[in-house]
């Protein structure tokens, strides 16, 4: 009976599928002009090779204070070359922090600021009226290329890479997948429906079959360095932007297909050893990206950037018999405290470096490290208006251009004194966290039942090692919280109930009040659509939405 059941569910919605579904999505835009005022420089259009890693946290690589009990000796090079930022901030979790890479806009100002980052079957996504990099970009003649994740957006194509300006996608849509076989599992959505699980690797609008079985970076690898070659022969070239987007070394926690065992063999943690060879397997072939743009004669001209999504997420789940529910994973943030997913240092301050070709960074700036305080909302205005002249509308971005503080010379002590930074809104500010001068100040934990299921809320807060021993100082308690972060970065010491803290609390809350009323946009709807499922779309988690 209950197979029967399922059947005549499937019959219904792939007749629904067929049709126009009716949903209510926000289409305005998508053929229109760019809600903004652009007025493109004339100098030069330089390539911009942009590398998002994802969940890596502070002392996941080994550069210098990062200090990880393995070595990334490419990434630490592009380090050591470039221009490390040492006061680099982003929004808590994934696609947050994406949405906020490629708008220009905080994640509250799209309503992509839940900490359950959009879950797989909901038509969230960047609204239409917000135009991306790339939208931007593309008026100026760059071509532009993804690889690699997501994570913003497919209930329809328009909300796919290739509908929101990339000219190519070549990877998933979701935020975590196998990394052989390149499935996903949902949770159920309904009592009648077994447990979907669908394929996610496509090539533009197609499911690539053919790369089933094989290693995630193997697959980007061998397609970057095809687009690469066929860019480079290319006689008339458009300028190049290229989004490397990984899928490591977020979870699940799967050996690489070639294991650089004497980097890792000292490990005594198996999950802790499997996921530095995971890393040092990614940062082997990050090598190889930066030497084929050299060879081919591409780098000169190439602004590069690297960056994590957010903090690394320690193993803090199973330290609360907590079984179920909960992503595992083996990061580490040290000294920091938390990490991914909440409002301490360790899943906000974010590993970032920017380099290039000699056309690029000055030499006299290689090796050097900048104090700008800067966020993810930076990238968009930095490179439009810093890196290439443009002209924005003044007030549109929610980030600021911090091209001069990075490479101009220009003093950072007034902006780091009195640019407000946004941290994170969420539910209409229950959650959240602001920066400004010394100070920091955020109110949580989160209340949410969806996460606070497990009574864990108030467990997470500690310091991890990476050895994953036993967590410390992890008794924390309160919903308020502020420090010093200039003169105490490892937030050891709540100033919320001394003479600064009474002085300072209510004027972030009106702050952040005064956010909510100014810019602000509610979580997006993330319910989960029956349209969606796999076995209505050959097995695939596939668009299902005609706009």
């Amino acid at each position: 009976m209950k197979s029967l059941v399922l059947a005549t569910i499937l019959m219904i919605f792939k007749f629904i599928c067929k049709t126009k579904a009716q949903h209510t999505v926000n289409t305005n835009r998508r053929n229109n002009p760019l809600p903004v005022d652009i007025i493109p420089g004339h100098g030069p259009q330089p390539n911009i090779l942009w590398m998002v890693l994802d969940d890596f946290g502070w002392r996941d690589i080994s550069y210098n204070d990062h200090g990880a009990e393995y070595m990334t000796p490419n990434i630490d090079n592009l380090m050591s070359t470039g221009i490390e930022l040492k006061n680099y901030y982003v929004h808590p979790t994934c696609t947050p922090t994406r949405a906020a890479f490629l708008t220009g806009q905080y994640s509250f100002s799209l309503g992509l600021q839940y900490v359950d980052t959009m879950p797989i079957g909901t038509t969230e996504h960047i609204p239409f009226e917000n135009p991306t990099i790339m939208e931007l970009l593309k008026v100026n003649g760059y071509k532009n290329e993804m690889i690699g994740k997501w994570h913003l957006g497919y209930a329809s194509w328009e909300m796919t890479p290739i509908g929101r300006g990339f000219d190519n996608h070549y990877g998933y849509f979701q935020d975590a997948e196998q990394y052989y076989n390149h499935t996903v599992i949902s949770p159920k959505p309904d009592p009648l429906v077994e447990l979907p699980i669908g394929y996610d690797f496509w090539d533009n609008t197609n499911p690539d079959w053919s790369v089933k079985g094989t290693y995630s970076t193997d697959i980007f690898y061998n397609r970057f360095e095809q687009v690469i070659r066929e860019h480079a022969r290319e006689s008339d070239r458009s300028p190049l932007f290229m989004y490397m987007s990984f899928q490591t070394v977020h979870t699940p926690m799967e050996y690489p297909a070639v294991q650089f065992d004497q980097r890792c063999n000292h490990i005594a943690n198996t999950n802790r050893r499997i996921y530095c060879l995971k890393i040092v397997y990614q940062d082997f072939f990050i090598g190889q990206m930066i030497e084929l743009y050299k060879v081919l004669g591409l780098w000169d001209d190439t602004l590069f950037i690297l960056t994590t999504d957010n903090g690394g997420m320690p193993d803090w789940s199973n330290r609360t018999g907590i079984s179920g529910g909960v992503a595992q994973s083996f990061g580490c943030n040290m000294p920091y405290r938390g990490g991914k997913a909440t409002l301490f240092e360790g899943a906000l301050k974010a590993v970032g470096a920017i380099n290039g070709g000699r056309n690029i960074i000055p030499q006299n700036l290689r090796g050097s490290s900048s104090n700008v305080l800067m966020h993810a909302v930076d990238w968009v205005p930095t490179i439009m208006e810093g890196l290439l002249h443009w002209k924005l509308t003044d007030g549109y971005m929610d980030g600021e251009n911090v091209w001069d503080y990075l490479i101009n010379g220009e003093s950072i002590n007034e902006f780091n004194e009195n640019r407000l930074l946004y941290l994170d809104i969420e539910k209409n500010g229950e959650f959240a966290a602001v920066r400004q001068g010394n100070y920091k100040y955020f109110t949580g934990p989160r209340n949410d039942p969806l996460i606070c299921r497990f009574d864990i809320c108030l467990l997470y807060h500690g310091y991890y090692p990476c050895d994953q021993s036993l967590p410390y100082d992890t008794t924390l308690n309160g919903t308020e919280f502020l420090y010093d972060i200039i003169n105490d970065p490892y937030e050891t010491t709540n100033l919320r109930d001394t003479v600064i803290g009474q002085r300072l609390i209510p004027y972030f809350q009106s702050k952040i009040q005064e956010r909510i009323q100014t810019k602000y946009m509610v979580e997006q709807d993330s319910t989960f659509h029956l349209e969606s499922l796999p076995d209505l779309h050959d097995g695939t988690w596939a668009p299902w939405l005609n706009l």
